[in-house]
């Protein structure tokens, strides 16, 4: 029945949020065999961005010592006394995207972290966009779109700023609420806490996504700036 599925569903959250993978104690590199495990205070451990939280300062991963199957933990830097142990909780939470999706909460990386993300449609092409680099399928499918052949300096002014403007399109989408959503006053009554906070951090995300495509597209149209200059 439907509270028995809200139970099954509750107990697998509390799973995943505090499980980790890690590869098999006694598999070789071309195994590539994961298993998944929960550790008693090893969950303990936060995920380090290094913005609202420390940097990582530890690893872990699975040994064999003495015939027996260990998770270790080693600090990857020095540790004072009472500073809090960070590990990167992995590719599950490499953006933000899939960090809220696995563990609960949205990271808040620094900017240029290589981990700090955002989804982009340009063209009807799908693609992660962060940092300085830009997706060669992204340039693709906007040469495509203007009818312009690629050659060696593929990343034309044009095409850079087309990708810019579909950015900054989607970075507003994100981060405008719907006025027609009910207001804050009305959800406390007709909605649950659990609820109310599962749509704080949804919109939590579309800011946090909605910065990081508005970062990466102001540098796109600075690069296309820059490149009209050169030619002129």
């Amino acid at each position: 029945d439907e509270q028995l599925e809200q139970m099954f569903q509750d107990a697998f959250d509390v799973v995943q949020t505090r499980c980790c993978a890690v590869d098999h104690p006694t598999a070789t590199a071309a195994d590539n065999k994961k298993v998944r495990l929960v550790a008693p205070v090893f969950d303990f451990l936060n995920h380090g961005t290094g913005r609202l939280n420390g940097s990582p300062n530890a690893m872990y991963e699975s040994r064999v010592i003495d015939g027996e199957p260990m998770l270790v933990v080693t600090a990857t830097n020095d540790i004072n006394i009472n500073e809090e142990v960070f590990i990167d909780y992995g590719e599950s939470a490499h953006t933000a995207w899939k960090c809220l999706g696995s563990y609960g909460f949205v990271p808040h990386y620094e900017s240029g972290d290589e981990r700090s993300t955002a989804e982009l449609y340009v063209d009807g092409v799908r693609s992660e966009v962060g940092g300085d680099s830009v997706p060669f399928e992204l340039i693709e499918a906007a040469s495509n779109a203007l009818d312009i052949e690629m050659d060696e300096n593929y990343l034309t002014p044009a095409v850079a700023l087309r990708i810019a403007e579909k950015a900054f399109d989607f970075a507003d989408e994100l981060y405008t609420i719907d006025e027609s959503e009910p207001s804050s006053t009305v959800t406390a009554v007709t909605e649950s806490e659990e609820d109310i906070y599962s749509s704080s951090l949804a919109i939590s995300l579309r800011q946090h996504q909605s910065k990081i495509l508005r970062e990466w597209a102001f540098g796109l149209k600075q690069f296309a700036a820059a490149q009209c200059t050169d030619q002129y």
